[in-house]
């Protein structure tokens, strides 16, 4: 991240990893059902997200100023709601045939649409080959992702990211 606004990058994507990572590791578990990752993430940050002190995902450069401004971002927020919001992009861009699947591998309807493979994935990719030596900001997720094959008008959730 190339500053403290874009922390939820690694906090969210840490948040939805962690549900794909145990789903290999222990399948009967389950964990990439809708009800459990509701249960377990998106009911946390819909609530956190409802309080008055809640924030944006994205913070505003002039929010972070001292470091308690910089310990305030570690929250449910950053993680719950920065990992619903990529496991949002990610559903959005497969048309939801990625849906509880580990890896999500193609499915028949997503590979017919899609050839070159799971958007999201090839967008990810080209979003960590893009900043592999390098910071990256939110503005650079969405335009990697933006440019995956298939993906007519962007992933959709941009819009999220601020409110």
């Amino acid at each position: 991240m190339k500053w403290w606004d874009g922390l939820w990058l690694n906090e969210g994507f840490a948040s939805y990893v962690e549900h794909i990572g145990t789903n290999i590791a222990k399948p009967a578990w389950n964990f990439l059902s809708e009800g459990f990752f509701y249960a377990t993430t998106l009911r946390r940050a819909l609530a956190l997200d409802a309080l008055a002190s809640s924030h944006a995902i994205q913070a505003d450069d002039y929010t972070i100023r001292l470091n308690g401004d910089i310990d305030a971002l570690f929250d449910g927020v950053s993680y719950d709601k920065g990992g619903s919001l990529i496991r949002m992009a990610r559903l959005r861009m497969a048309g939801g045939a990625c849906r509880n699947t580990p890896y999500a591998p193609l499915e028949d309807e997503l590979a017919a649409e899609c050839p070159q493979g799971d958007p999201f994935l090839v967008g990810l990719r080209e979003y960590v080959d893009t900043h592999a030596y390098s910071s990256a900001s939110t503005e650079d997720l969405w335009a990697a992702l933006a440019s995956a094959p298939c993906l007519a008008d962007g992933t959709g959730v941009e819009c999220w990211t601020g409110s």
